[in-house]
């Protein structure tokens, strides 16, 4: 009988200890999800911040390229003051130009005219040094098919 009594105490503290394991390990899974969410609706605000960021400088940089001195000469800005003329005009313009121009021979020199050649240090931007230096040396001397 007192063995049995045992028994059933034991039985009854572990049921006891399980239960409350399970409850503890319930609201900590909840916390995380919690925590989960928060952070991803973070992340998701700092991407969405970061995009715009790089829209905003990618429109001041295009402005940028337009406008720049003797940008008429090479071929890329035409009417691109008029009020009516929008960056994307003046890019499918230049586009539609190179093509019509296009000369055998000449190739490497359009590419190397719509790379930027400048080194940036920008922790977030891939190495393009090897590439960079690829493309001007097949300017330099270009493939002989």
């Amino acid at each position: 009988m007192e063995c049995q009594l045992l028994v059933k105490i034991g039985r009854d503290l572990v049921s006891v200890h399980v239960g409350w394991k399970d409850a503890n390990s319930r609201k900590q899974e909840a916390e995380w999800k919690e925590k989960a969410i928060k952070e991803l609706d973070e992340w998701y605000a700092r991407q969405d911040e970061q995009l715009q960021k790089t829209k905003a400088n990618n429109r001041v940089a295009d402005e940028a390229f337009y406008k720049q001195p003797f940008a008429d000469v090479i071929g890329y800005v035409t009417n691109i003051n008029h009020p009516c003329y929008s960056l994307e005009q003046a890019a499918e313009e230049a586009f539609v130009n190179d093509i019509e121009e296009s000369s055998p021979g000449t190739e490497w020199e359009r590419v190397a005219r719509l790379c930027d050649f400048n080194p940036k240090s920008s922790k977030q931007a891939k190495d393009v040094s090897r590439m960079r230096s690829v493309l001007i040396s097949l300017k330099q001397a270009p493939l002989v098919h």
